[in-house]
C-alpha cells in the first residue's frame, strides 16, 4: 500500500533535494574559500 500516502515521498524527496542542495552549496563555497586563499598565498 505505498500508493496511501504519496505526501510522505514527496516531503523525503523534498528534504533530501534540500540536503544535497546545501552539501552542494557547502562544497562550492569550501573549493572558492580554497582557491581565494591560495591565490592570495601565492601572490
Amino acid at each position: 500500500m505505498p500508493s496511501d500516502k504519496p505526501s510522505q515521498g514527496l516531503g523525503r524527496q523534498m528534504i533530501m533535494g534540500v540536503v544535497a542542495a546545501f552539501v552542494i552549496a557547502g562544497t562550492v563555497g569550501l573549493i572558492l574559500a580554497i582557491m581565494s586563499k591560495a591565490s592570495k598565498s601565492s601572490n
